[in-house]
């Protein structure tokens, strides 16, 4: 009984301070999970409350339900209608971003620590994205352009999926061992194209349904179930689950625009008040089940040494390195350049980088506990470096506003 009240206060607790966390976090920029890993660290490894087996034994189950909830709302989100405006941008900034940092951080891996090449750029993958909650929270907080808060909100969408997909198409590949690329390569390819193919079917389905539920309660607990269906049915067939899941969020994500393109009649307020309800309760879902998921890294966090910590920031600094020249190269010529400075200070890596880390773990690859706090290590330095630079920015921006209205009076 014991044991159950002390179950119910930490969930009460991780859920109460992954709200006033979020609250917390648009009045300070500090992002909320900060104090969610802190929360698992104490718990965990400080007051030894939990013991790491049975945590490690959850954590297959944790991260393909967080995977298949974060790639579900990246497609849920993602308009095509937006996508033409500043989708371009966006897209180039996210990719471009990904790339150069699987490039710079395999590099450190291989080169310094002397990983393997093809692990070191898996832990690239693992880093390469930035976390859409801290992009969307800071740009609004640094009063970005509308068009620049798009272009930052599809990029991270963007770098989810690849951070996904490339980290757990590199995992296949190490475990494969002496695999050749030319036997593995169409493995990889009937993986996706299952993923796609399953995500698009029963998402178009799921359509017909709702057409046909719409006036039943709990669409939302249908919707979710459909989902965990999408994703496990792609995972038996050999598909990439992550892909299918996507997949299923894009297809509900522009319902309206697939009822025209198959001729269904539908009933447009109603279709607009399920869409609503469903897009609600998934942010609720992701809330919590993220909320959990940063707890829980803080959980199964194990000190290495101090070099981990250092790892960490100088994997942080690569980072921010990099998104300078991803910026610059992505904003060329774009009439919101001015914004270039602001749009660098977002580097924050998030819910993505930290469930897909647990993989190495789950599948005993070298060094595993190593690169798991480096990756821990880099997920809390590049929001800390984020929180600096927006407070750096903010100042700037209004001693320079200050000066202007000084200019102004003076000259009057």
């Amino acid at each position: 009984m014991e044991n159950a009240l002390l179950t119910f206060y930490v969930i009460a607790l991780i859920i109460f301070l992954g709200f006033f966390g979020t609250l917390l976090s648009r009045k300070t920029n500090i992002p909320s999970l900060i104090f969610l890993v802190c929360l698992g660290l104490i718990l965990g490894p400080i007051l030894g409350l939990f013991d790491y087996g049975p945590l490690m034994e959850a954590s297959p189950i944790l991260a393909a339900l967080t995977i298949s909830v974060i790639l579900f709302e990246s497609g849920l989100n993602t308009n095509f209608q937006e996508l033409s405006s500043q989708g371009k941008r966006g897209v180039l900034l996210g990719v471009l971003g990904f790339v150069l940092n699987v490039l710079g951080i395999g590099a450190l891996f291989h080169f310094v620590l002397h990983f393997d090449l093809l692990y070191g750029i898996m832990i690239g993958c693992i880093l390469g994205g930035t976390c859409s909650a801290v992009a969307i929270t800071v740009s609004k907080q640094m009063n970005l352009s509308e068009e620049v808060q798009l272009i930052l909100t599809i990029e991270s969408i963007t770098t989810d999926v690849l951070c996904i997909v490339g980290a757990t198409t590199l995992l296949k590949y190490i475990k494969l061992g002496s695999t050749t690329v030319e036997t593995v390569l169409p493995q990889f390819a009937s993986s996706f194209t299952t993923g796609i193919v399953t995500g698009i079917a029963l998402g178009i389905l799921w359509l017909y349904l709702i057409n046909f539920l719409k006036n039943e309660h709990y669409l939302y607990m249908f919707t979710f179930a459909t989902l965990l269906l999408t994703y496990s049915t792609t995972e038996l067939l050999g598909g990439n689950g992550g892909i299918a899941a996507l997949s299923y969020g894009l297809i509900f994500g522009n319902s309206r625009e697939i009822f025209k393109a198959f001729k269904m009649n539908i009933d447009p307020e109603r279709n607009r008040l399920i869409e609503k309800s469903i897009r609600e309760f998934h942010s609720e879902i992701t809330f919590l089940i993220s909320s959990f998921f940063f707890v829980f890294l803080g959980l199964i966090y194990v000190f290495e040494s101090p070099l981990t910590v250092l790892l960490g920031a100088i994997t942080s600094g690569i980072v921010l390195a990099l998104r300078y020249i991803a910026v610059r190269i992505s904003m060329f010529k774009s009439r919101h350049s001015e914004e270039s400075a602001a749009v660098t200070a977002i580097i924050g890596k998030g819910i993505a980088a930290a469930a897909l880390s647990t993989l190495i773990l789950q599948n005993s690859l070298p060094n595993a506990s190593q690169s798991v706090n480096i990756i821990l290590n880099t997920i809390i330095f590049s929001n800390v470096i984020t929180v600096i630079l927006v407070v750096l920015s903010n100042r700037k921006k209004k001693s320079k506003n200050y000066v202007q209205q000084f200019a102004k009076k003076f000259k009057n």
